[in-house]
């Protein structure tokens, strides 16, 4: 999807350039046929790049608004456009609207007749269905990702996400770090990290650092804390902090380190607003009171 070669265009100077100069490209369209249903989703998709890429709390309501009219306006015109679909349900997950963003991948997913975006549309109702609490579901769409990704590290890192959430069934806690080595073992040399986000090492080990904690374990969960907030410092990437801090505070919450807890996430949603109205309505944050989030600055 145009997200992922955005974010393949390398640095952030880059990535502007690049939604710079296609922006026009889609607006020149539409000045010819208001109509066109591919450059209103070309527009839709490179604000959602633009979304996805900067977030800036003065800006991202705007955008991520512009964003979603543009898609809707694309699969007015042409409702079988299955790219479209998957794109705006990217943006309405984004918005917090989960039944929403289900609705319109369940869209995606029926039109998608050439399989054009059937991963990226399994993977967005599959982690969906997760957040929401609905972990039948859930895995009825791992089932379905492990069908076409055989072997995928992406379908393994998905069910260690399955077993992280699913509080439903008993811990598996040695499925969860055989999934943690097999993950580790398929990296060599950082396709997966370099590629996609330099936070997924980290996030397997505190994925399964949560399983271990469910098992009575909390001296692992502790142990896992005290190496990603090194791996974090190490690494440079300006990005990690926030990524990390997110999975941080929910460990130290269900290990009774509530002020601690509680302190990383005030500093966390000063920092990135979204990440409060998401954990609102994440499954992983049930029965953890937030912290009252500070106005976006105007």
């Amino acid at each position: 999807m145009l997200r992922d070669r955005v974010s393949r265009a390398g640095d952030g100077e880059r990535q502007r350039a690049v939604i710079a100069a296609a922006l026009p490209l889609a607006d020149s369209a539409l000045a010819r046929d208001s109509a066109l249903a591919e450059a209103w989703e070309l527009r839709g998709s490179l604000l959602a790049a633009q979304l996805w890429t900067f977030e800036d709390p003065r800006t991202d309501s705007v955008t991520m608004l512009r964003a979603e009219q543009a898609l809707r306006r694309a699969v007015q015109y042409d409702s079988t456009r299955a790219k479209a679909w998957a794109q705006l349900s990217d943006v309405v997950y984004a918005r917090g609207d989960l039944l929403e963003a289900v609705r319109t991948a369940q869209r995606a997913w029926r039109t998608d007749a050439y399989m054009e975006v059937a991963e990226a549309v399994l993977v967005q109702l599959l982690y969906t269905e997760l957040v929401l609490g609905n972990y039948d579901q859930a895995a009825d769409w791992l089932r379905r990702y492990r069908l076409i990704r055989p072997g995928d590290w992406r379908v393994s890192q998905a069910e260690l996400t399955l077993l992280r959430y699913d509080v439903s069934h008993p811990p598996d806690t040695a499925r969860a770090w055989a999934l943690v080595a097999r993950l580790d073992s398929l990296d060599a040399g950082g396709p997966v990290t370099s590629t996609y986000s330099p936070y997924n090492p980290i996030y397997r080990r505190l994925s399964a650092a949560y399983v271990s904690l469910r098992a009575g374990r909390p001296e692992v969960a502790r142990a896992e804390i005290l190496r990603a907030r090194a791996a974090v410092r190490r690494s440079g990437d300006p990005d990690l902090p926030h990524d990390f801090a997110y999975d941080e505070a929910h460990l130290l919450w269900r290990l009774g380190d509530t002020a601690q807890a509680e302190a990383v996430l005030r500093r966390l949603f000063r920092e990135r607003p979204r990440a409060a109205e998401f954990a609102a309505r994440d499954a992983l944050y049930r029965g953890i009171p937030l912290p009252a989030v500070p106005p976006r600055a105007e």
